[in-house]
């Protein structure tokens, strides 16, 4: 899965600057999100609580899919810097190509 990243955005006429994959920070990021989720769900007023709930319960969700029921092992995060191809427009015909610079 990690070069289909880079294939999905080359196969667009971007060109693969660097990439980096991010994967291991999510681990802390659900842990972080679920402690806060936690701490703040008491701080709600009901309305407040009703006008979130899907929110909440998306946030909850998630983090509790990543954490409890394994979904790290479908759940990725890649970072790319990337440089837009320029597209030039042929003379001799109305079809696009990709040209390097």
């Amino acid at each position: 899965m990690s070069d289909e990243c880079g294939a999905y955005y080359t196969e667009r006429n971007f060109s693969v600057l660097y990439e980096e994959d991010l994967s291991s920070s999510l681990q802390s990021f659900y842990e972080h999100t679920a402690q806060e989720l936690d701490d703040k769900i008491y701080k709600l007023t009901d309305k407040e609580k009703s006008y979130y709930k899907k929110l909440l319960s998306k946030i909850s969700h998630e983090s509790n899919a990543y954490l409890k029921l394994g979904a790290d092992r479908y759940i990725g995060f890649k970072m790319l810097i990337l440089k837009k191809t320029p597209t030039v427009i042929s003379k001799e015909s109305s079809t696009e190509k990709s040209v390097e610079l």
